[in-house]
């Protein structure tokens, strides 16, 4: 009986190495990505105060609720992808394929003032505990400096995400031809972020003996971190992808990918009826694909 069921096990063993050798293969793809630009209203909605002085002890509250309305634009940069793939062939037009893929998406956020609207709801005079400072009405008797002393700075973040990709799809041989279509989703998670921006900040040196008076001068601030605060840490997509055989087990293939999570949290809160930032990239990617089997008109 031992022999018997040794015997069948190295039977079933060989049965399945030979089914591997000939229905089973890897490949390795390369590919460059261009993601399609798109732009976001933001919308936020807060309760501002502002403060008048009657006289030291004496000011008015003006209470105004503001919607203030912005948008961001998201200007795509080229990136890549690397992938591999195990292929598991079902027939002789139909196979699966499931792998791993490393990409770079790059891009920058342009952010643009729309507009605002502000409704004065309340007017207060109160009595103030301690004497009131004027800072909010600060004027500049003199530059240090100027903004023209800089080179052109924006408003704009800029962002370089590196993602692992796992992709599942099927692939459907038509007609026999060296044509292929596939469908499939994938799941994406970054492993490495780097965000970084510029934009300049005025500073003020109070008048020692007139308050409302400064010297001011502009600055340049430079922030930069590799935490990857903000950045989803799952998302899903789907892709179709069409590919052409141009030589033995060489391809070349065109895909779509589209994102159906937002790449960053959703952070609205009381003050912000949308999120900060919302994206949901759809990317092209077209490149070479080659297949570690005999011969690709096999598959």
């Amino acid at each position: 009986m031992k022999i018997k069921s040794l015997l069948l096990a190295i039977f079933l063993m060989n049965t399945l190495f030979l089914y591997a050798q000939q229905n089973i293969f890897v490949d390795i793809e390369a590919s460059v990505l261009a993601m399609q630009e798109s732009t976001y209203d933001q919308i936020r909605e807060f309760t501002s105060f502002r403060e008048e002085a009657i006289n030291e002890n004496t000011i008015v509250r003006n209470t105004f609720l503001t919607e203030s309305r912005s948008r961001k634009i998201y200007n795509p940069e080229l990136g890549f992808e690397l992938a591999s793939n195990v292929n598991f062939i079902l027939s002789e037009n139909l196979s699966i394929r499931a792998g791993m893929a490393v990409n770079l998406m790059q891009f920058n956020v342009t952010n643009e003032f729309v507009g605002s609207n502000s409704i004065l709801i309340s007017a207060d005079t109160t009595v103030s505990a301690v004497p009131f400072s004027p800072l909010s009405g600060i004027t500049c008797t003199s530059f240090l400096n100027m903004i023209s002393d800089f080179e052109e700075v924006d408003d704009t973040d800029f962002y370089d995400i590196v993602s692992l990709r796992i992709p599942f799809n099927i692939y459907y041989k038509l007609f026999n031809s060296k044509a292929t279509i596939g469908v499939g989703g994938y799941l994406q998670t970054p492993i490495f972020n780097r965000y970084s921006r510029e934009f300049l900040t005025l500073n003020f040196d109070i008048d020692p003996f007139d308050e409302t008076s400064a010297e001011c001068s502009y600055s340049l601030i430079e922030e930069e971190n590799n935490f990857g605060e903000g950045i989803q840490s799952l998302s899903f997509g789907f892709n179709v992808s069409l590919a052409y055989q141009i030589a033995n087990n060489l391809d070349v293939q065109f895909s779509i990918l589209k994102d159906v999570t937002n790449t960053f949290h959703d952070d609205s809160n009381a003050f912000s009826t949308t999120p900060s930032n919302e994206l949901f990239p759809t990317r092209v990617a077209v490149g070479l694909r080659y297949s570690f089997v005999g011969n690709q008109s096999e598959e």
